[in-house]
């Protein structure tokens, strides 16, 4: 099954200056693994992190982070926009990993079964 990768990043542009400026964003998922089987299980947590020269803002979603945004890039100074971009060079490198590391678990399994 091939993965889509895709690059995220937010365009800001001064209203009055006209200049542009790029801030790269990453996005994670959090898993919290269950110590026993009676601990209640935990549901992922998705973390956005957006970075411009100053700070790290992080937030849980796209809403909480415009509004987080905004206090230092106001609707009225800014115009935002949200882009993204279909990353295959990486994808092409991801699956070639997998690839890898599928061929390295076979190759350990069937060593130990031979040994066996």
């Amino acid at each position: 099954m091939k993965q889509q990768v895709f690059q995220c990043w937010i365009e800001l542009r001064h209203r009055q200056a006209n200049e542009t400026r790029i801030l790269p964003m990453s996005f994670f998922r959090r898993v919290c693994l269950q110590s026993s089987s009676s601990s209640p299980e935990r549901q992922a947590q998705i973390e956005i992190q957006v970075t411009d020269e100053q700070r790290t803002w992080i937030a849980s979603s796209l809403a909480d982070l415009a509004t987080q945004l905004r206090s230092k890039y106001p609707e009225e100074k800014f115009e935002s926009t949200l882009k993204c971009e279909r990353d295959e060079e990486l994808e092409k490198r991801r699956a070639k990993a997998m690839e890898s590391l599928v061929e390295l678990f076979a190759r350990r399994a069937y060593e130990t079964l031979s040994k066996s």
